[in-house]
Formats: C-alpha cells, sequence, structure tokens
C-alpha cells in the first residue's frame, strides 16, 4: 500500500494525503513520513475503538452492557 493509499485508508482526505506525501518527498525525510503515516493510522484505530455515545433517550453515555 502507497503512502497516500495508507493516509486514505486512515480518514485524510486523497488530495490532502497526496500533498502531505508530495511535501515529505520534496523535503527527503522518509522518517518524517514513516513518523506521520503511523502517527495517523495510530489516530484512526483509536477513534475505531472508541464506543459510540447512545443517544439522548441514555443520557449520552457510552451504551457498552449498558441495559
Amino acid at each position: 500500500m502507497t503512502p497516500v493509499e495508507r493516509l486514505v485508508a486512515a480518514g485524510i482526505r486523497p488530495d490532502c494525503a497526496a500533498e502531505s506525501v508530495m511535501w515529505y518527498q520534496a523535503q527527503g525525510d522518509d522518517y518524517g513520513l514513516q513518523k506521520y503515516l503511523d502517527e495517523v493510522e495510530e489516530r484512526h484505530a483509536l477513534r475505531t475503538l472508541q464506543p459510540k455515545p447512545c443517544g439522548a433517550e441514555r443520557g449520552g453515555l457510552h451504551c457498552p452492557g449498558a441495559v
């Protein structure tokens, strides 16, 4: 998977992903690009693992195991 594809999969708009990758590559900063990719993917993974809040009918509390 290319760096742009990785960013898009993590929720970054395709145009922004391409621009970010081009910027890092223009700087010759492969380490910085890899670090950025890892951070974006980690944030995306954390967002997808967080429980979704319930609606107002439950006071907006998190639902897992709620009755």
